[in-house]
C-alpha cells in the first residue's frame, strides 16, 4: 500500500478544472488536478515497489521538479535494510507523469509505503 500525503493541498483557482481518472475500466470519475497527480505518481510508484515484508513500515520524503524529476529524496523511519530498496524503486519509477498546474502543490511528498 503507498500513501501519499502532500505538504500543501490548497483550493486554488488553477484546480477547479476536472479531469478524468479511470480507476477500472468503465469506472470513471472526475477530479482535481491534485487528485489526478496523487494517482499518477501513486500507480507509477507501485509499478516498481519492492516486496516488503509483512508490517513494515516506511516513510520517504519525495520532492519534485517540474518535469516530474527527483531532486531529493530520504528514506525516514524505515529499516535500513529496505530504505535503499525502496528508495531505489520509486528512482526507478521517476519521473514522475504530472499535471503541471498543480506543480506547486505536489512538489513534496510525503511517502507511507508498507506491505
Amino acid at each position: 500500500m503507498i500513501e501519499l500525503v502532500f505538504s500543501l493541498l490548497l483550493a486554488a483557482p488553477e484546480l477547479e478544472k476536472k479531469y478524468e481518472y479511470c480507476y477500472k475500466p468503465n469506472r470513471c470519475q472526475m477530479v482535481n488536478a491534485v487528485v489526478y497527480n496523487t494517482v499518477l505518481i501513486r500507480n507509477q510508484i507501485q509499478k516498481f515497489k519492492p516486496v516488503l515484508p509483512a508490517g513494515l513500515t516506511c516513510m520517504v520524503n519525495l520532492k519534485l521538479s517540474p518535469d516530474g524529476g527527483i531532486t531529493s529524496i530520504s528514506a525516514l523511519n524505515c529499516d535500513p535494510q529496505y530504505s535503499a530498496m525502496i528508495i531505489k524503486g520509486i528512482v526507478s519509477a521517476s519521473p514522475f507523469e504530472m499535471i503541471p498546474e498543480a506543480y506547486s502543490h505536489v512538489y513534496d511528498i510525503n511517502l507511507t509505503i508498507s506491505h
